[in-house]
C-alpha cells in the first residue's frame, strides 16, 4: 500500500511540475509578446512622424504658392493698369488732338462746323474714337481675367492629399490564465495519483502481494 500511495504522490507531482513548466512557458511568451508589441508600437510612432512630417511639408508648399500667385497677379495688374491708363490717356490726347485737326482744317476750307460735312466727320472721328477704346477696354478686362487664371493655375499645383495617422492597434495574446492551468494541473494530479495507485495495487494484488487493499 506504501508503494502505491508513493507511485500516486509521485504521479500527483509529476502534473503539478508540468502545470508550473506550463506557468513558466506563459510568463516567456508574454515578455516575447511584449517586447514584440514595443517593437510594432516604435515602428508605428516612428512612421507617424514621418506622414505628419510630409503633411507639414504640403501645408508650407501650398502657402509659399499661394504667396507666390498673389504676388504675382498683384504684380501684373498693377502693370497692367499703370500701362492701361497711360494708353487711355495717351488715346484720349491723340482724339482730341485729332479733333482739333480736322476741325481746322474744316475752318480752313470756310466750311461750317456746323454744316452736315464737319459733324459727318466729327461724328466718324468720334465713333473711332469710341471703338478703340472699347477695344482697350476689353483687352484691358481680358488681361485682368488672365492674370486671374495664371494665379488660379498656380493654386491649382497644391497639394491637399494630406496622410492620416496610422492607429496602432495591439496584438492580442491569447493565454490560459496561470491560476487555470494550475487549478487543471490540481485535478490532474489528484486524477493521475488516485490512477497510479490503484493501478500499483491491482498489479501487486495479481502478483500475490497479500493485503494491498486490506
Amino acid at each position: 500500500m506504501y508503494i502505491a500511495g508513493a507511485m500516486g504522490a509521485l504521479a500527483f507531482m509529476g502534473a503539478m511540475q508540468q502545470g508550473e513548466q506550463q506557468k513558466q512557458q506563459n510568463a516567456l511568451q508574454r515578455i516575447q509578446h511584449e517586447e514584440k508589441e514595443f517593437q510594432r508600437k516604435m515602428q508605428n510612432q516612428i512612421k507617424n512622424r514621418g506622414i505628419a512630417k510630409a503633411n507639414a511639408a504640403k501645408w508650407m508648399g501650398g502657402i509659399k504658392i499661394g504667396e507666390a500667385a498673389a504676388k504675382m497677379r498683384g504684380e501684373e495688374e498693377f502693370w497692367l493698369k499703370y500701362n492701361h491708363d497711360n494708353s487711355s490717356g495717351q488715346f484720349s490726347r491723340s482724339v482730341q488732338k485729332a479733333n482739333a485737326q480736322i476741325t481746322s482744317a474744316i475752318q480752313g476750307k470756310n466750311i461750317s462746323v456746323n454744316s452736315g460735312t464737319s459733324r459727318a466727320l466729327l461724328r466718324q472721328s468720334l465713333e473711332t474714337a469710341k471703338r478703340g477704346m472699347v477695344s482697350k477696354s476689353t483687352n484691358y478686362s481680358n488681361a485682368l481675367i488672365s492674370a486671374e487664371r495664371k494665379q488660379g493655375k498656380m493654386l491649382a499645383q497644391r497639394d491637399f492629399g494630406y496622410s492620416d495617422q496610422v492607429k496602432f492597434m495591439p496584438a492580442q495574446l491569447h493565454q490560459i490564465s496561470d491560476s487555470a492551468i494550475m487549478s487543471n494541473a490540481l485535478v490532474s494530479g489528484v486524477i493521475a495519483g488516485g490512477s497510479a495507485g490503484i493501478s500499483t495495487g491491482i498489479a501487486m494484488e495479481a502478483a500475490g502481494i497479500e493485503g494491498f487493499w486490506s
